[in-house]
């Protein structure tokens, strides 16, 4: 694929808000030195060495690393980020960290360690769901502990810039969801306040058996994400019938907070 970035920010909100941060904040993409905090699999980081953006990924994970040097060159590293934070302080301009502060159980001394990395005036990029679109009945509308550990909002991210001394900005998601439109049904997160757990009592991932009603909703799903006028026309007929759903504006699913080092 010769535009792996543009597969990606086409559909998922987390990484569209991602390439939004570095296209507002990066200047210079080879002066720029960008560290991607836990890269997995490692296509993030590997999409935007192909935009040519200096960037490296870290994981604590060496078989991920191990598997995305295989598959996409060496641009990773394992590495604890607390150990990490220690030998290589103010070494990078900004740090990219895709959906992963809501597994972290202590997420400012998570920051903080972050914060040494990052030269002065340095920026953090964090992505996670977004707990602002939600009415306040909602109690939890993301994965249950202990796969996710926080569920952050707006005022979360406020709140950690003035603990910490940051400047904060929260990425406008507008010109996302007019290409992908998108409302969440409240109606049915008030009936059903918590999600269906991921892990059994043990640990072990729960197998769930595929209802034939599940395997039509997704065929209806992906029929509509290959018709984008369509997907919105049904959508917006929904919401004619469903009025207690929620449409995705300027802010959605994904929260993107983009914090300063002073």
């Amino acid at each position: 694929m010769s535009k792996p970035l543009h597969f990606l920010i086409e559909t998922e909100s987390t990484y569209w808000a991602v390439k939004e941060s570095l296209t507002l904040y990066v200047k210079d993409k080879q002066k720029t030195k960008i560290l991607e905090l836990g890269s997995g699999l490692g296509y993030l980081t590997y999409s935007l060495v192909k935009e040519n953006y200096n960037i490296k990924g870290i994981d604590i994970s060496q078989k991920a690393v191990n598997q995305a040097c295989e598959n996409f060159g060496n641009h990773y590293i394992c590495a604890d980020l607390f150990d990490y934070a220690q030998s290589n302080a103010e070494s990078y301009d900004v740090v990219i960290l895709t959906e992963v502060i809501e597994h972290i159980t202590n997420p400012l001394a998570f920051i903080e360690a972050i914060l040494k990395l990052l030269k002065s005036g340095g920026r953090v990029i964090i992505t996670t769901p977004n707990k602002s679109l939600y009415p306040t009945e909602i109690i939890w509308a993301t994965e249950c502990p202990p796969v996710h550990c926080w569920w952050f909002s707006e005022e979360s991210m406020k709140y950690i810039a003035k603990k910490m001394n940051l400047n904060l900005n929260l990425i406008d998601f507008s010109n996302f969801y007019k290409k992908n439109y998108k409302e969440v049904n409240i109606k049915l997160l008030l009936k059903n306040q918590l999600q269906i757990p991921i892990f059994n009592n043990n640990g072990n991932l729960i197998i769930q058996k595929i209802s034939i009603t599940n395997i039509i909703k997704l065929n209806i799903k992906l029929l509509l994400a290959k018709i984008p006028l369509l997907k919105k026309l049904y959508t917006r007929l929904k919401l004619l019938v469903k009025t207690e759903n929620v449409v995705c504006k300027d802010n959605g699913i994904t929260l993107c907070a983009v914090f300063q080092k002073q």
